[in-house]
């Protein structure tokens, strides 16, 4: 943020706010001047304001006097006291002045190069409003303020959070292009449950016109050997591809269904099917929450806790035991699969090795020792959401409970073959949702397996 005002040693050693024409403060100030020196030494950071009818009032009058002469930017001038107070001093002075006062106000535009144009005209255009809050002008200082790292992208997205998605939406579009870029790449300080929502409503203006857009999906793009039941064998591993009005601008590994279907014999009444192919649209990303896999009945991100004899998930501010979700969970099988992930998840980012990884897992299968439950559901089959393929029936873009982790390095290799979803890994799934190429409404086209090589790879594994 730019400063609000330029200052002056006073004669007391403390820096003042200048005054028009180099005149200091008296010693003794009327409180309504005092006020407005407070203020402005707040700056855009200020937190909260006591807005009283005499100070809105007072401060307008100052604005009002100070429009004249043709300069309306200068130091001391009306963008000049307006820049420096908080959300609320702003609006509520801007809405007392009264709609022929803007005007004359928009008639001398705020130079950007000395104050914070998109800032000042947001505001204007609030106080227009006969009614309306404050909020987007808080959400632009938070969204500034964690840029500039004076606050964590946590608190910036819990301001945002108190919006409405309509309001939130309304104040990203007045935001510049770098800033929703950097919002977006930041979008993992969020709460798990809430990013899906929150990627959606910036991929959509910073990426291009869905229209413009085509993800090919090619399940036998290239191969990669794998091992299978201890022999090394070569697999089709496939693709995804980008297409910009017809021109290829990005790639990624991905992993559908089998070329063959059959049964899952882990998973009594669910099949291995090849990705329905054709060409079809994505819906926008969410939760994938659902009772055909008893693990996806609660979101990643969901709050839970160990009661020590049973597992409790917090719904609509309530505890609820997941004994009594549709498909019933077992409190042991819980902590042993939580424990898996954070082994997993501490080996990604190196607070273990791979020796005291392995040596855990061991401790888990020979011993069950298990982990305290982490506060928040971690297992989802789907990761933290997917992109349902609409018209296939249910094929799903997704990451698994081993991939979806956007701060880790992974191969292809660590992509399975699904029962007829599509498999990324996360660091591409966040590449993707980032340049605006995965979102609602974007059209993919699934192609099927090549039959000339399909006696290549032998029965699927």
């Amino acid at each position: 943020m730019r400063e609000a005002s330029i200052r002056s040693q006073s004669p007391s050693g403390r820096h003042e706010p200048a005054r028009p024409g180099g005149v200091r403060p008296q010693p003794a100030l009327p409180v309504a001047e005092a006020l407005l020196r407070v203020q402005r030494s707040a700056g855009n950071t200020a937190a909260t304001l006591l807005i009283q009818r005499n100070w809105t009032q007072d401060h307008s009058d100052e604005v009002a006097r100070q429009m004249n002469g043709s300069d309306w930017n200068r130091d001391g001038g009306p963008w000049w006291l307006l820049n420096g107070h908080n959300p609320e001093g702003l609006v509520a002075i801007l809405r007392r002045m009264g709609a022929a006062a803007r005007g004359r106000l928009a008639a001398h535009p705020v130079d950007g190069a000395r104050y914070d144009k998109p800032r000042l005209d947001l505001a204007m255009t609030l106080a227009a409003r006969s009614t309306t809050s404050v909020g987007q002008v808080s959400g632009m200082d938070a969204i500034r303020n964690a840029i500039a790292k004076k606050i964590t992208f946590a608190d910036c997205w819990a301001t945002l959070l108190r919006m409405s998605s309509v309001t939130r939406i309304a104040l990203y579009r007045q935001m510049t292009g770098a800033e929703r870029q950097e919002l977006l790449e930041n979008v993992d300080a969020a709460p798990t449950r809430e990013q899906p929502r929150l990627e959606g409503e910036l991929a959509g203006l910073v990426g291009p016109k869905a229209e413009d857009l085509l993800l090919e999906f090619t399940p036998d793009a290239g191969e990669i050997t794998e091992i299978i039941n201890g022999s090394p064998r070569r697999q089709p591993m496939g693709e995804i591809r980008v297409l910009l009005k017809g021109a290829p601008v990005m790639s990624v590994p991905a992993r559908g269904g089998p070329w063959q279907p059959h049964p899952d014999p882990d998973n009594p009444g669910h099949t291995f099917n090849p990705t329905t192919s054709g060409d079809h649209t994505l819906s926008s990303g969410r939760a994938i929450v659902t009772t055909s896999w008893s693990f996806s009945q609660l979101a990643n991100g969901t709050p839970i806790r160990d009661t020590g004899s049973d597992i409790e998930f917090q719904r609509g501010g309530k505890w609820t035991s997941v004994q009594k979700l549709s498909e019933p969970l077992d409190r042991q099988e819980i902590l042993k699969l939580s424990t898996e992930a954070l082994i997993t998840r501490d080996l990604r980012q190196n607070k273990l090795t791979p020796v005291q990884a392995e040596n855990e897992r061991r401790m888990l299968t020979n011993t069950g020792r298990v982990r305290p439950l982490p506060p928040e559901w971690m297992i989802n089959d789907f990761g933290k959401e997917g992109f349902r393929i609409d018209g296939t029936g249910g094929d799903i873009i997704h990451t698994t409970p081993t991939t979806d982790d956007a701060n880790a390095t992974l191969v292809p290799g660590a992509l399975k073959f699904s029962h007829g979803c599509v498999h990324i890994l996360a660091q591409d799934r966040q590449r993707l949702i980032e340049k605006g190429f995965l979102r609602g409404g974007v059209r993919i086209r699934v192609h099927p397996y090549d039959p000339t090589r399909i006696n290549q790879w032998g029965p699927p594994p």
